[in-house]
């Protein structure tokens, strides 16, 4: 019979000490992950509201290089499309540059207001509105950026400026609600948008 019995002690496997320092490495380790992820999500949120204000532009663009109307507006005949942006503010005015002096005034129409913090709502502003005609002149107050058939190159206005399509590039800078973060959006002469 002794030769079936089996041997019931246990010199495998882990102590309770062991098993006390591995879950707190996991317990570090998760912390740490945790913490960086909060930043790691602010980041990718404000990359995503510069990258959405670009994308804004750029219909701008598309809408006006293409001559499309709007269904609202059958009685103008838009002679481009533009995008304002206010320094210190946190939206965008989209509109129609219906009397084609290449400026936003008065007779323009406003087709959308767009808030900066609708796509992440994280506290994005405008905080430096530049254009470049030879080298950047920053400070401006306004500045809207047209486009307009059958020119690929933009019309930059400002409050001080009014480019012609073609010689001039412009700045946009956004920075988030707590100054950590800050992405800049080039549109050059060419028409060409970018983030930075």
């Amino acid at each position: 019979m002794s030769r079936y019995k089996k041997n019931l002690s246990f010199t495998e496997g882990f102590t309770l000490i062991e098993f006390i320092v591995i879950v707190s490495i996991f317990a570090i380790i998760a912390s740490i992950v945790l913490i960086n992820f909060s930043g790691f999500t602010n980041t990718i949120g404000h990359s995503n509201t510069v990258h959405d204000i670009a994308l804004v532009i750029r219909q701008a663009q598309v809408t006006g290089q293409s001559g499309v109307g709007n269904s609202d507006l059958q009685d103008v005949e838009p002679e481009g499309r533009g995008v304002l942006f206010e320094t210190g503010s946190d939206e965008i005015v989209r509109f129609i540059d219906t009397n084609g002096n290449g400026e936003y005034d008065s007779n323009d129409v406003i087709t959308e207001t767009l808030t900066v913090n609708d796509t992440v709502n994280n506290g994005a502003v405008i905080t430096e509105l530049c254009i470049m005609d030879g080298s950047y002149d920053c400070g401006q107050g306004e500045l809207a950026i047209i486009f307009e058939r059958p020119k690929l190159e933009p019309i930059i206005w400002s409050t001080n400026h009014r480019m012609p399509a073609g010689q001039s590039s412009a700045l946009i800078t956004v920075t988030s609600a707590d100054e950590q973060l800050e992405k800049t959006i080039e549109i050059s002469s060419t028409g060409h948008i970018t983030v930075q």
